[in-house]
């Protein structure tokens, strides 16, 4: 190594983005010592090569500073070049490809963040989670994905933001925004929530599941609807979580737990948002039977489209359970929860579809 290598080292030290060839340069000194040296560890091996002074001790730690470095540089962006695929590729598989595709324009900003905006909220949720692997890079792309709305961007360090409010403030204490001070209040909501839908989400009898499989050429479904649909267990067959902003942004007035509420102050949840999430089968079964329903009480309704996307919002809610379904369940719970009642929204959504959205939050029972 020669006196420029050590002064590019040097220079670089502090300057982010612009140090990362002396990054790669230190790696590759490392690996040739390596490869040269007969001892055991990196640091021998470089000190050796070096002049086994002290000084090059010295300079040998600075040089496995940069490699470390560079080594999770690298990481970094070979992760960010498998989300990047996650959200859109040639295969028309990618989560914007699937969202232009479903909603007939393209909704969504791919290049609402740069390639350096990337590494950053991925290294900073590496931070965060603890999951890893695929999962970890599908959960970076539904986070990016989310922040690329094209009516509602979400700028790089606002994301961010977000990402530690989920993660230091709402997974620990165990409740979303909208409900003060203890976590018993929103165990409360989820009570009444799961109360009311396992007494009301039954719309059918059992006329109707005959006709559904009258319909059917499929003796595994057919067994699998007699078993778990005609003695419907709503806590069985739907999981409730809470998705949306009240779960990445603070409202202000609440008492936050872990957190600064200074630092969260221009980022409120519009509203409350949760889901049914149904099991890919169950989603299907439940499409047929709200189908036949349908065909049978006269009513108008993309059935299709549902199936498609794996998704049922409110207004297809209100058509075939009624409006009072809804009207109903917004106040049982409008005590509860610290929005209006009007902006207590839910949706049907299916397990592993385009609408199933990580991050979400459990339900307590």
């Amino acid at each position: 190594m020669n006196l420029l290598q050590l002064a590019c080292l040097t220079v670089n030290a502090g300057d982010g983005i612009a140090s990362l060839a002396a990054k790669r340069q230190a790696r590759r000194l490392v690996e040739i010592a390596d490869s040269n040296g007969s001892n055991s560890n990196s640091i021998d091996n470089l000190s050796h090569a070096l002049g086994s002074s002290n000084a090059a001790e010295e300079t040998a730690h600075t040089i496995l500073q940069f490699a470390d470095s560079a080594s999770q540089f690298q990481s970094l962006n070979t992760i960010v070049d498998r989300v990047r695929i996650l959200l859109t590729n040639k295969g028309n598989t990618g989560l914007f490809d699937v969202s232009k595709k479903l909603l007939g324009s393209l909704q969504f900003t791919p290049t609402n963040y740069s390639s350096s905006d990337m590494i950053e909220i991925v290294s900073h949720l590496n931070t965060k989670a603890d999951v890893f692997g695929p999962a970890f890079d599908k959960l970076c792309s539904h986070f990016l994905f989310i922040g690329s709305k094209t009516d509602k961007l979400i700028s790089k360090d606002r994301l961010i933001k977000q990402i530690t409010f989920f993660y230091d403030e709402i997974l620990k204490r165990g409740y979303p925004s909208g409900f003060n001070k203890t976590d018993k209040i929103f165990e409360v909501f989820c009570g009444k929530t799961k109360t009311y839908f396992s007494n009301k989400f039954k719309f059918w009898n059992d006329d109707i599941i005959d006709d559904v499989i009258s319909t059917l050429n499929d003796n595994n479904l057919t067994q699998y609807i007699d078993d778990n649909w005609l003695n419907f267990n709503f806590a069985n067959r739907i999981e409730l979580i809470v998705q949306g902003s009240a779960i990445r942004k603070y409202k202000s007035g609440e008492v936050l737990e872990h957190l600064n509420p200074n630092d969260f102050l221009l980022d409120a949840p519009g509203d409350f948002e949760f889901a049914l999430k149904l099991k890919p089968k169950d989603f299907e079964i439940f499409t047929y039977i709200a189908r036949q329903y349908a065909k049978e009480k006269n009513l108008t309704f993309n059935f299709q489209n549902v199936s498609s996307k794996g998704f049922m919002k409110l207004d297809g809610i209100e058509k075939l359970f009624g409006k009072e379904f809804v009207k109903q369940f917004r106040q049982t719970v409008r005590n509860d929860i610290n929005f209006l009642s009007e902006d207590i929204n839910f949706a049907i959504v299916k397990e592993g579809g385009p609408y199933d959205l990580e991050p979400f939050l459990k339900f307590k029972y």
